[in-house]
């Protein structure tokens, strides 16, 4: 077998410090989350309710919208409250939360910045059948939950969709690539450095597909006895959450502003 050498890769006490201060304030940031989940007032006429509408016999717009901030701010929350307890940093597991939580905000952002009322109906749509397929699965498979009457879920999708006229028999079985969606999120978040929410979110997968090139050039090596102890870099990771952050902080700031903004009667 191959050998590989392991250079001896250590973060400076001064960068070290640097992004755990940031991860300070980026959890801050996240545990402040919460206070603004509670029920929005919805405008009748606003963007929010009108999409609400055509999607409430399947999932109200804004349910499915505000479900996806509470799973982004979910998977921050945990890694704030497991660093705060432990005072240590996951080697790997912090950047894949920060994915996770990516993807959320992104579907999120992606769904409310859909240019037209009948992309906004047909994405949301579309969401809701792909969950319910994959839910369907899950549940078949593991028997703790009961598995949904797909063929009925499917007719009440599609009755959604017939009911507006110039989306009538458009395909609901069509969805986008995460990748795609997470790609041109970065068209709605915030962006407080060059690292955008694609490259972040492929840095988690790097994590969860074990990249070798990511492990050596992004983690901290340190010769430990007789061999070497991966650990993370906080001034890396902290980047990293920062942009899930932000991005969860841009999907609660749109979600806001399309419970007022008034709703588009054409298409």
């Amino acid at each position: 077998m191959p050998v590989h050498r392991t250079t001896i890769r250590q973060e400076s006490p001064e960068l070290a410090e640097a992004g755990a201060r940031l991860l300070q304030e980026c959890f801050a940031r996240i545990e402040s989350f919460p206070e603004r989940f509670e029920v929005h007032k919805i405008e009748p006429e606003s963007r929010l309710a009108e999409a609400n509408r055509w999607t409430e016999a399947v999932d109200p717009f804004s349910s499915q919208v505000m479900h996806l901030a509470v799973s982004a701010q979910q998977h921050l929350h945990f890694l704030s409250s497991y660093m705060s307890t432990t005072h240590d940093a996951p080697t790997m597991g912090g950047y894949t939360l920060a994915r996770s939580a990516i993807e959320s905000s992104a579907v999120g952002l992606w769904l409310l910045n859909a240019g037209t009322l009948n992309a906004r109906v047909i994405s949301s749509l579309r969401l809701s059948w792909r969950n319910a397929v994959d839910t369907e699965e899950f549940a078949a498979a593991s028997g703790v939950a009961e598995p949904e009457n797909l063929a009925e879920f499917r007719t009440r999708v599609e009755a959604c969709r017939d009911a507006r006229k110039s989306l009538t028999g458009k395909s609901i079985d069509w969805f986008p690539p995460w990748s795609k969606i997470v790609r041109e999120s970065d068209r709605w978040g915030i962006r407080t450095h060059a690292i955008t929410a694609i490259q972040a979110w492929k840095m988690g997968s790097g994590f969860v597909h074990a990249n070798r090139n990511l492990t050596v050039q992004v983690l901290e090596h340190r010769l430990e006895g007789d061999g070497y102890r991966m650990a993370t870099r906080l001034s890396t990771l902290a980047k990293v959450v920062e942009k899930a952050t932000d991005h969860t902080e841009s999907l609660l700031d749109h979600l806001d502003r399309s419970a007022t903004a008034p709703g588009q009667r054409s298409n």
